[in-house]
């Protein structure tokens, strides 16, 4: 199976039509985030990803961003049938595993608010400030063709 690239607008326009009410939900029951912010982190989780798969690069993300991320992976019914139809294969969510590897993605990280600011103008700060807002769990995603035998 190819994965067939999708532009940043397509990737967009597909996680706006997604329910994610799960991680929504999870993330204000279990985790006590406000409404407004996760309003704001799937927001910016959108335009993330939407630039990772339309751009084709893997971006590390801010670490006001990846708690979205880390609880969409958690539901696998949920975010495989999401990486499909979004991405066209399987979406990796790669964690860094040490600060200095952390501290290596900071120049990806500005090339990624460039990116931003091309597509999406500039960034909230509250959620994409500087490049040491890059998280720990930094996540340069991949995609790649689901695995064998795994449908969505």
């Amino acid at each position: 199976m190819n994965v067939q690239p999708r532009t940043v607008k397509q990737a967009y326009d597909a996680m706006k039509k997604w329910d994610f009410s799960v991680v929504e939900n999870y993330l204000e029951r279990k985790k006590g985030y406000a409404v407004e912010k996760i309003a704001g982190m799937k927001e910016e989780y959108m335009r993330f990803l939407s630039l990772v798969i339309g751009e084709q690069t893997p971006a590390p993300i801010s670490y006001e961003v990846d708690p979205f991320w880390h609880v969409h992976v958690l539901h696998t019914m949920n975010y495989i049938p999401f990486s499909q139809e979004v991405a066209g294969g399987f979406l990796h969510h790669n964690p860094v595993a040490t600060e200095e590897e952390r501290l290596a993605l900071q120049d990806e990280y500005d090339g990624f608010i460039a990116l931003y600011k091309k597509h999406y103008g500039e960034p909230d700060p509250a959620f994409w400030g500087g490049s040491d807002m890059v998280c720990i769990c930094c996540c340069p995603g991949s995609i790649s063709p689901l695995p064998q035998g795994m449908a969505a």
